[in-house]
C-alpha cells in the first residue's frame, strides 16, 4: 500500500500510500532492515496520502536529513523511527498523531514539539538529547510522563503538561540545564528518581496537594529553588529527593 519516490537532485524522498507501512527490524538483522536506514542523500521526506503509522528504525541515522512532513492522518510513530538524525529540525506533528515509540526522535535538532492535540502516548527516551529543543507541549491524554523521555535536552526551557499527567518517570527531564518553567498538574501522583536531576536553572516548583510520592534524588542539583513546599499527601520521600544545602543558591 505503500509506494516511494526519490529525487537525487533535491535529495526530497516522497513516500505516498495508505494504512501501516511496513515493518522493519532492528540494524543489527540481516533481513528486513529499513531501505533508508543510515542513508545521507536523503535531506527532506515528505509524505502523502493517507498513511497512519510509521515503522520502527524507518529513517534512522539520516544525519543530512533537516526536515519532514507528515501526513494528516498519521496515529502511530514506533520506535527509533528518526533516531540520530542530527539535522532534522522541522517536523510538523499532525492532529490525531496518538503514540510516539521509545527513542522515535532522540538525537535530533528539534526546536519546538507541539503535541496539544491527540497525543496519550510518549515513550521511553522519546526526545532523549535533543540539544536543540527550546519548548514542549503536550496534551490532555497523556497519563505519564516515561523514563528519560526529555533528558538531556540541553536548551530546553519550558515545558507545558496537561492535567492527566499522573506519573514524572525517572530522568524524565533530567540534565536539562536551562528548565525554568514547569507546571506540576494537580493530578500528579509520582515523581520518579532523578526526575529534575540538576535542572539547575529550575526556579520553582509548586508541587499539588495529592502527590503521594517523591522518589530518590528528584530534585537533586536543582540549585536555584532553594525550598520546596511539600505537600501532607507525600508519603514516599527518597533519598536526596530535595535539592541539598551545598546545592542551593538560594
Amino acid at each position: 500500500n505503500v509506494s516511494f519516490e526519490f529525487n537525487s537532485e533535491s535529495g526530497v524522498l516522497t513516500i505516498s500510500g495508505s494504512g501501516k507501512m511496513f515493518e522493519y527490524l532492528a540494524p543489527y538483522n540481516k533481513q528486513n532492515i529499513s531501505p533508508f536506514l543510515r542513508n545521507s542523500s536523503i535531506k527532506s521526506v515528505v509524505f502523502e496520502g493517507d498513511i497512519t503509522r510509521i515503522s520502527e528504525y524507518l529513517f534512522m541515522e539520516c544525519r543530512e536529513l533537516t526536515q519532514v512532513v507528515l501526513p494528516p492522518g498519521l496515529k502511530i510513530i514506533e520506535d527509533y523511527a528518526f533516531a540520530g538524525c542530527a539535522k532534522l529540525e522541522k517536523i510538523n506533528f499532525p492532529e490525531g498523531l496518538s503514540y510516539i515509540g521509545s527513542n522515535a526522535f532522540a538525537g535530533c535538532s528539534i526546536k519546538s514539539v507541539d503535541l496539544s492535540n491527540g497525543i496519550r502516548f510518549i515513550g521511553f527516551q522519546a526526545f532523549y538529547g535533543c540539544a536543540s529543543l527550546k519548548k514542549a507541549k503536550i496534551g490532555e491524554g497523556v497519563y505519564q510522563i516515561k523514563a528519560s523521555a526529555f533528558s538531556k535536552c540541553s536548551e530546553l526551557e519550558s515545558v507545558s503538561l496537561p492535567l492527566s499527567v499522573e506519573v514524572i518517570g525517572d530522568n524524565a527531564f533530567g540534565e536539562c540545564a536551562k528548565l525554568r518553567e514547569i507546571n506540576f498538574p494537580k493530578n500528579l501522583k509520582s515523581i520518579g528518581n532523578h526526575a529534575f536531576y540538576y535542572c539547575i536553572s529550575l526556579e520553582e516548583a509548586q508541587l499539588p496537594e495529592g502527590l503521594l510520592c517523591i522518589e530518590g534524588s528528584a530534585f537533586r542539583g536543582c540549585k536555584k529553588l532553594g525550598s520546596i513546599q511539600v505537600p501532607k499527601s507525600v508519603g514516599c520521600l527518597g533519598a536526596d529527593a530535595l535539592p541539598l544545602d551545598g546545592d542551593c543558591d538560594k
